[in-house]
């Protein structure tokens, strides 16, 4: 057996791919406000850099805690892991949106604490869990005050039971099966009111300076995909509001990345490319890669270039807008002073 690793202080871990719905940024936050406070806390972070995560990545190369209260392990064994949930105080999961939270069920075996952001499926997910802490989702404010009440504590907190036993595969598999031929649920959790959905959820527009704090820079395009031109971009949140594809129930409110043909005078040809979606959210500080496609066959013979921009549906078109000619066909990076053109 692996043998447990101990630390001197209080200590939290974060398990899962660098994303950022998961909120690693919201985690460093809080934690560099607790270190200013004078709180000595650690941070362990464990998974690999995922899509949109170099800037994250990079502010966590280059920080000056980085292996002492800081440390990140992009690859590690199952026994190393163990040793990190045994050793831990608790684990967070600041995910701002989540499809399930495996890590969750994995600090509850190990009679951890977890402390999560407050999403519907963490209050299914935790049900079992030892001991839990919500704090409001995207809030490193929140997050920091749970933190430092554990930190402040006189003795350590001790691994505990779960409230019940966790399945196994086998019981797991049988469960699905249950749900998919006879409609039997093991559990239902039912949402107070709207609260949460607010959060990712876009519900009225977004005024200025937000909407117009942000930066796109053609990562590729047009590449040829035979029936399609698509152009790849990156969108860099630089503003202080969280960006969302949700929006009212008839999509209004949403924000997405659109994009419209111009001719060789920059007039509208009033041919659109379908809207691309967010994965989700896209909070303050992040960046994400996001492609766009045009059918060849809608291209009119006067249009010689695609103006990429992102839109709040139903509010207005955000400025600045990016604008790439059609006719030149590439596959590497245009550098940003050429292919960005604000309005």
């Amino acid at each position: 057996e692996t043998p447990k690793k101990s630390f001197s202080r209080p200590t939290f871990l974060m398990v899962g791919t660098l994303e950022p719905r998961k909120g690693h940024a919201v985690a460093l936050d809080a934690m560099e406000a607790a270190w200013a406070r004078g709180i000595d806390v650690g941070l362990e972070i464990v998974g690999k850099a995922g899509w949109g995560a170099e800037p994250l990545a990079t502010r966590i190369r280059n920080h000056e805690a980085l292996g002492d209260r800081l440390n990140w392990y992009p690859r590690m064994d199952d026994a190393s892991l163990k040793a990190l949930y045994d050793g831990c105080d608790a684990l967070i999961a600041a995910s701002y949106a989540e499809g399930f939270g495996l890590p969750i069920v994995e600090a509850g075996r190990a009679g951890k604490m977890v402390i999560a952001s407050d999403l519907d499926v963490f209050r299914e997910v935790t049900v079992a869990a030892p001991s839990t802490h919500f704090f409001e989702t995207g809030s490193s404010d929140g997050l920091r005050a749970v933190i430092e009440k554990i930190a402040k504590r006189k003795t350590r907190a001790k691994p505990k039971a779960p409230k019940k036993p966790w399945p196994t595969w086998k019981e797991s598999a049988q469960s699905l099966r249950d749900c998919v031929e006879a409609d039997v649920w093991p559990m239902r959790h039912e949402p107070v009111g709207r609260r949460r959905e607010h959060i990712w959820r876009l519900m009225e527009p977004v005024v200025e300076p937000d909407r117009s704090d942000f930066c796109l820079t053609l990562v590729s395009g047009p590449e040829d995909f035979g029936k399609l031109l698509r152009f790849t971009v990156k969108i860099d949140n630089l503003s202080t509001v969280n960006w969302s594809s949700a929006g009212q129930g008839d999509g209004v409110m949403s924000v997405n990345l659109g994009c419209r043909l111009l001719t060789g005078d920059g007039a509208d040809t009033g041919i659109a490319a379908p809207r691309s979606s967010f994965p989700l959210v896209v909070p303050p500080g992040s960046s994400v890669y996001m492609s766009i496609d045009i059918a060849k066959t809608t291209i009119p013979p006067n249009a010689v270039s695609a103006e990429i921009f992102l839109v709040q549906e139903g509010v207005a078109m955000w400025r600045p807008t990016l604008v790439a000619p059609l006719e030149r066909l590439s596959l590497k990076a245009e550098p940003p002073e050429q292919a960005q053109a604000a309005e």
